[in-house]
């Protein structure tokens, strides 16, 4: 027994073949010719006159015709199949579908320009075509459907992907179906293009592919929790922290993955983060490492979530602590010299000075920070000091002999050790008094 699309279609065209010759028609009549109740011809007439075909019910008569001056068109000698075509694109109401009909043997009859545009060729190429012998049909898998509908009457529809008879790459959204006039199969194809959605979802499909592979081979732990802070998404790296495949970390909280006191503290900040609606930042210490998270809200539709991501900076500490500890060695030891310390910039401006400078000069620590090297210089201009810095920069470091002028007035000879600090334009320097020379030297 044929599908009941199959039936529709055929009964369809049936009733507009006897609306075209001007038959009388009935509801009761229609209903028994074609095997089907009144109701299911009321909802054809509906189905037609929703197609725009201009169908009248002849109160006078009881009966169904076209309006005055209405009549189908017809193709050569292929009326009913014409009619086949025009219903199914009234009924689609798009004309960038394309139909084409093909016969029992598989040669086109007939089809519309939308069709042809769509393959990248004309009308006439169009209907000199046979699907039996198209490889583009055989690659794709349309012969297999079309095959499957002509011999089940089985309606059936799929996307396709395929090369053209012309060079033309397509995605095609084709539905089939058959239908019988005098006797004959037909297959009536619908065809609409789709290649620009295909596109466009295989290069979302293509970003979300990056942003997953992204996310899961970098060194951050990403996660979203639900506005009852469960776990909804974990990153793939959540496995190696706690031990546990992600099945049995999505859908638990806090408190049923983490030691009580660390979770009772993320909970109440993930609180205030949904609370205050905005990115918070924060650093965490589990498991003998060390994290900076940031976290944030949003909201799909009118869910909540807190979204957020943290980076493993146990290292950095590591490093800081280091630094911070070797920056207080340091401190201790330009404290505890007997020589005075400068840490000065290429222009001779003081950034940082010891106790020891400030006793040799006289000044206080903020006096010297206010200061150059040039004004407690006795025996260099400021031309002649850039000279010289520019001469350390260079070569790396300088030892000489030179005087400075103290807060009170006296000259005192200084010997001057320094240094340049790579990759910036600082200088250290060492300053350390010797005894007053009867002869002043200049060694610049």
């Amino acid at each position: 027994m044929p599908p009941e699309s199959s039936v529709k279609l055929n009964s369809l065209i049936s009733i507009l073949n006897q609306l075209d010759k001007g038959t009388r028609i009935t509801a009761t009549l229609l209903a028994e010719s074609l095997g089907v109740t009144e109701r299911t011809i009321y909802r054809y007439m509906m189905t037609l006159q929703n197609a725009n075909y201009p169908i009248f019910f002849d109160r006078k008569k009881m009966s169904y015709r076209f309006v005055s001056g209405f009549s189908l068109k017809n193709a050569a000698n292929q009326t009913e199949i014409f009619n086949v075509l025009d219903l199914k694109s009234r009924m689609l109401g798009s004309t960038s579908v394309g139909l084409v009909s093909y016969n029992a043997a598989g040669q086109c009859v007939i089809a519309n320009n939308a069709a042809a545009s769509m393959i990248g060729t004309s009308y006439e190429e169009v209907l000199s075509q046979n699907y039996m012998t198209l490889q583009s049909w055989k690659k794709s898998g349309l012969l297999i459907m079309a095959q499957d509908v002509m011999h089940s009457g089985r309606e059936t529809a799929g996307e396709f992907h395929l090369f053209t008879t012309f060079d033309k790459e397509v995605w095609l959204h084709c539905s089939m179906s058959r239908f019988t006039q005098n006797g004959e199969h037909y297959l009536l194809l619908v065809v609409q293009d789709v290649t620009e959605r295909k596109r466009m979802e295989q290069s979302i499909k293509d970003s979300e592919e990056l942003l997953t592979l992204f996310v899961e081979n970098s060194p951050i732990y990403t996660f979203i929790k639900d506005s009852d802070l469960k776990f909804v998404h974990v990153s793939s790296n959540y496995e190696q922290l706690l031990g546990k495949p992600i099945i049995e970390i999505v859908g638990k909280e806090m408190r049923e993955l983490f030691p009580a006191e660390f979770a009772e503290k993320i909970l109440l900040n993930d609180c205030a983060v949904l609370e205050s609606d905005k990115k918070t930042e924060i650093d965490e210490e589990f498991d003998d490492k060390s994290f900076s998270t940031i976290k944030f809200p949003f909201k799909r539709g009118s869910k909540r979530f807190l979204a957020g991501y943290a980076i493993d900076i146990t290292e950095r500490k590591k490093y800081e602590f280091r630094l911070i500890s070797s920056a207080k060695q340091f401190q201790a030891i330009v404290q505890t010299t007997l020589d005075a310390f400068w840490l000065i910039d290429c222009a001779g401006n003081f950034i940082t000075v010891n106790d020891r400078a400030c006793q040799m000069s006289g000044y206080s620590r903020d006096e010297l920070l206010q200061m150059r090297v040039c004004d407690i210089e006795a025996s260099e201009n400021f031309e002649e000091f850039q000279k010289h810095a520019g001469k350390v920069i260079e070569f790396g470091s300088d030892r000489f002999e030179t005087r400075h002028r103290m807060k009170d007035g006296s000259i005192i000879d200084v010997e001057v050790s320094t240094t340049h600090i790579q990759d910036s334009d600082n200088i250290i320097a060492f300053v350390r008094e010797i005894p007053t020379r009867n002869t002043e030297k200049n060694l610049f």
